[in-house]
This record gives C-alpha cells, structure tokens and sequence, in this order.
C-alpha cells in the first residue's frame, strides 16, 4: 500500500508539471497581434467555406450566381439568400476567359450532355448546340460587363443574344491575326443586311438574379 501511495502522488505531481509547463509554453508562443486598423476585419463571403469549388460570377461589378462544384455535382447559389437554388449534374465546366484579364472568370458554362449546355452568369438558362462547345469567353466590353460568347468548330455562339454565325468572320479584315470581338461583330451586323448571317436558337431560362 505504501508502495502504491508514492506512485499516485509521483503521477500526480508529474501530471500538475507538465500541464503547468504546457501553459506556460503556450503563454511563451502565443503572439501578439496589433491591429491599430479603424475598421472591422471585412467578412469572407460564405462560398469561401463550401466544400469543393466555388466560382462567382459577375456583371457590372454585381455578383451573380454563385457555381459550387463538388466532383459532377454542380450547386448554385443565390448571392444574396446564400441558398442553393438550382442543381446539376455536368460533363465539364468551362470559366469564362477574358482576353482583355480585367474580369477573368466572370461566368460559367456547364456540359450536361453531349449538345446541352447551361449558361451561368445574373441569369441562368439552357441550350443546345449543332456540335460541341471548344472554347468560351466573356470579354469585358467596358464597365465590368462580360458579354459571353461560345466557340464550336464551326460557329460562335452570341450568348447574351441567343444567336450563332459562322466562325469565318471572327477573322480580322485588316489582320487576320487579330480576331474581331464576337460581341463586337454582331453589334455592327445585326440589321441591314448581313442580319441574315445570325441564325436565332432557343434557350429555356432556368432563374434569373434581373428584376
């Protein structure tokens, strides 16, 4: 019993040592931190802690849909309710390339099927193509507004307008290194007449951020 009595309190005591040490090590390694800054730190949006990745969208500086990718499972949230508001299973997803690198990655295109297709930026929508989808861009054509544009083969899909046309007059006149802007080639054709070039196609609009 003697035995035994010296061996509990030689626990005891080494166990009161080493918490004592431990807080005295985490008092040594705790830092100080001096923020003299007026302003409240600036809270990270909620898609920062979503499993997976989050990918928001934007026009004009206002976020759009909030595209939360887990594996093939594709979430969309409504920035403003945080809420999951629509769901998908995809193929691929592109991000939107800027060529002009101000907006990179503004909206985002989702593969659901061999020629499905769904558009995401303040609205979402789907559509279908004649052959599929290569490339897809949002130029930011002033202001922070992206107007998205898709490249198959063959032609270039005008997102914003639901029209495509031949990708042969994406070539320059002047150098034909320097492609015109999709955007840009259908705004100075879309009446008169190389209208006809535009073929319309149909989209089924899924929601919408517009009032």
């Amino acid at each position: 019993m003697k035995n035994e009595y010296y061996i509990t309190i030689s626990l005891s005591r080494a166990m009161s040592t080493s918490k004592a040490k431990l807080r005295e090590e985490i008092k040594i390694n705790k830092m100080e931190i001096i923020d003299n800054n007026s302003q409240p730190l600036e809270k990270l949006p909620f898609y920062y802690f979503l499993p997976g990745k989050s990918y928001p969208t934007m026009f004009q500086t206002r976020t759009g849909y909030i595209v939360n990718i887990i594996g093939h499972d594709v979430n969309i949230y409504d920035p403003e309710t945080e809420k999951i508001v629509k769901t998908f299973k995809a193929e691929r997803a592109f991000l939107a390339h800027d060529p002009t690198n101000t907006i990179p990655r503004n909206s985002v295109l989702l593969q659901i099927g061999e020629l499905e297709y769904i558009f995401v930026n303040e609205v979402v929508f789907k559509f279908k193509t004649v052959e599929p989808i290569l490339e897809f861009h949002g130029h930011n054509c002033g202001a922070d507004a992206p107007y998205c544009s898709a490249l198959t083969k063959s032609f270039v899909y005008v997102l914003q307008y639901s029209v495509y046309y031949d990708r042969k007059y994406m070539c320059n006149p002047d150098d034909e290194n320097v492609p015109v802007p999709h955007y840009e080639f259908y705004y100075e054709n879309d009446k008169g007449p190389r209208a006809k070039l535009f073929v319309k196609y149909e989209t089924e609009k899924i929601t919408s951020l517009k009032p």
